[in-house]
């Protein structure tokens, strides 16, 4: 999964601060994120937890590169959550992970975290059509990104933005899912483009 935007990781954690709700002056860096990740507090509950963990499996899973499990998304959400997110994306978040439970349930008879990769997949199709509908913003607000629109379900939108961008904030996203080069190589005129090629996570070659 390529991310469709070209942003340095202050900018990416500046970012996730603002889907989270964070007051915009909030003192954090990938290392302070990183190192509440490992304290073992967290802030949701264990089912909670492993239901936002199977999701954020299926949004990034593990291809030839390692997916959003290895880059330990669920605990550096988890962490946002707990020290950085607003009580209203907090509240919105585990609302969302309790109705995508309630239809997996509805669906499939068994919770998100016990179905198969397959089911996961179609109750994750048809939830995603409610939950990410667009409907409009209240008067005189903006949607839950910044937008002058709204989703039917923000906490949903607001986990699957975190999941993305958390992902493209770690160290294997940006040396594993993407080429990296920390000091620009040699001038290359034209650079043959592939169907497997990845993208780069710094200014690329020139």
């Amino acid at each position: 999964m390529h991310i469709p935007f070209d942003m340095d990781r202050r900018s990416l954690l500046g970012f996730a601060t603002l889907v989270a709700g964070a007051a915009a002056t909030v003192a954090i860096s990938p290392e302070a994120l990183a190192a509440v990740s490992k304290r073992g507090k967290r802030f949701l509950s264990k089912k909670p937890y492993e239901a936002m963990s199977a999701l954020a499996d299926m949004i990034i899973p593990a291809t030839d590169t390692p997916g959003a499990l290895g880059a330990n998304v669920p605990a550096l959400l988890d962490a946002m959550l707990l020290n950085w997110a607003s009580a209203t994306k907090r509240d919105q978040a585990v609302k969302a992970l309790i109705a995508l439970e309630a239809a997996a349930t509805s669906q499939k008879g068994k919770p998100f975290t016990a179905l198969s990769t397959d089911d996961r997949a179609a109750v994750l199709t048809e939830f995603e059509k409610v939950a990410l509908k667009p409907v409009p913003a209240k008067a005189g607000t903006k949607g839950g990104l910044g937008f002058t629109s709204e989703v039917a379900d923000p906490g949903y939108l607001t986990l699957k933005t975190l999941v993305i961008t958390l992902y493209y904030l770690s160290d294997i996203a940006l040396t594993q899912e993407q080429v990296y080069e920390p000091v620009p190589g040699k001038w290359e005129p034209s650079i043959k483009i592939t169907p497997g090629m990845r993208p780069y996570a710094s200014i690329g070659p020139f």
